[in-house]
């Protein structure tokens, strides 16, 4: 489920319908999704809304989730309370 919220936040971003079918889980978010770091913080923004979840941004790492994967994987752990 985490995947794809993630992806369909992805495609309101961007705004192009039908990407979603064509992201994948190993994808970088700027080199191959194609975002700017604006864009990537407004898809992070979104989640955080959508899950619930509270991202402090001055300890957050870009490096952490340049994947759509590692993003499913670091909010995965903020929801378990691990991160």
């Amino acid at each position: 489920m985490m995947m794809k919220k993630i992806m369909e936040s992805i495609q309101n971003v961007l705004g192009e319908e039908g990407i979603e079918k064509e992201l994948k889980a190993d994808m970088d978010l700027i080199n191959e999704v194609g975002l700017d770091s604006l864009q990537l913080v407004n898809v992070i923004l979104d989640l955080e809304e959508e899950f619930g979840l509270c991202i402090d941004f001055d300890e957050f790492d870009f490096d952490e989730v340049k994947t759509i994967q590692l993003l499913a994987d670091y909010l995965e752990a903020l929801q378990d309370g691990t991160k």
